[in-house]
Parts: C-alpha cells; structure tokens; sequence
C-alpha cells in the first residue's frame, strides 16, 4: 500500500481489489479475502459483495501469515516473484499473478509491482504461473472462478509447473549436500593421511 501511494497511485489498490472481489463473486461460492497490506487503502470501500467478505487486515506477524498461507484456498499477488507464490506454487496452493504486460490504467508495466523493473518472461519460473492483465477485468473475473473451481486456469502452466516441481523434487536436500560434503571431506582426509604414512615407512 505504501508503494502504491509513494508512486503517486492511489486509485491502484481500490480498482484491482473491485476486479479481485468481482471475481470471487463471480464462483457463486461464499469467500473470506484477506486483504494484507500496511493499512486499509482510502479508496478500498468494499467489505462485502455477493458472498465475498472482506477482510483489511494490516500487517500480520509472520507466524500468523504462514498459517494463512498454508490454509487458504488460493493466493493473490501483483508479484511474480513474491515469497507467497513461490510457497503457493511448491505447497500446490491455487494462485493468480495479476500484472500489467499489455495497455491498462496504469503509466508502466509491471509483474514486479511496484517495481518497473520487469521479470523476464521466458523465464521457466514465468511459465508456470497462472496470471492475468490487470487492464483486463474480464479476464480476471473469468480465472478466478475457475481457480477456486479446478486449482488451475491456465492448463499449459499447469503442465509446466507439474514439471518444475517434478524436477525439484528430484534435487538433493541441503542436509543431504552437507553430509555428502562433509564424507567428501573426511575420505580426502584419510587418504592424506595414509599417503603420509605410507612416505614416513
């Protein structure tokens, strides 16, 4: 919310949490979105719509948000890279990604906000994620649903997330690395140690 209001974009938050709880309203389902940021935005006015209930939180101790994380239905970020939806992608939690690619309200594009600083998107880490224009309230409205619905919208993501995960799962964890290093270490050590011996003979 502070970045939002320090790039002089107060209207930023209000017009995408309206597009966000029109597309919650839209699965028909009743939902509690909890809004987390700094403070309520100004213009934010909506606490209930259809069957969404809204929920302006403020800042929450990380304990706290780490349960939210892991119990919630589907996460919604404005940045590709923000620790929730690497999380959400690894834990399997549903997500959206609302950025700002093509025309919009906005004066810059985004994936990043507020950042103007673009993530690549031929990144394989871009093409896993489900994501819509935030000029796009249709768009939006048209995912959600099928988000809460299915787990998924975009099912060429889907399959490339299935597979990124496939692969990290295959990696070694890190106790794993440090014990392979650690019994690296000590087989140096002891063939040093006999070489020495075997000169001192």
């Amino acid at each position: 919310m502070g970045s939002a209001v320090m790039f002089e974009l107060d209207d930023y938050y209000p017009r995408l949490l309206t597009r966000v709880v029109d597309g919650l309203a839209a699965s028909g389902e009743e939902v509690d979105l909890v809004f987390i940021s700094v403070r309520r935005p100004p213009g934010a006015t909506i606490d209930q719509k259809g069957g969404v209930k809204v929920h302006y939180t403020g800042l929450v101790p990380y304990d706290r948000y780490d349960h939210l994380l892991r119990s919630c239905d589907a996460i919604i970020s404005d940045n590709i890279i923000q620790t929730s939806v690497s999380k959400a992608i690894v834990m399997g939690t549903p997500h959206l990604v609302i950025q700002n690619m093509t025309s919009s309200e906005m004066p810059y594009r985004y994936n990043m906000f507020p950042i103007k600083l673009l993530f690549p998107e031929e990144r394989e880490y871009a093409q896993i994620v489900d994501v819509a224009e935030y000029g796009d309230a249709a768009g939006i409205v048209e995912r959600l649903p099928a988000i809460l619905k299915n787990g998924y919208y975009d099912e060429h993501a889907r399959d490339n997330r299935l597979e990124y995960l496939r692969r990290l799962n295959q990696l070694s964890l890190p106790s794993e690395i440090l014990d392979s290093i650690i019994a690296t270490g000590a087989n140096a050590s002891v063939t040093r140690e006999s070489t020495t011996a075997q000169g001192e003979r």
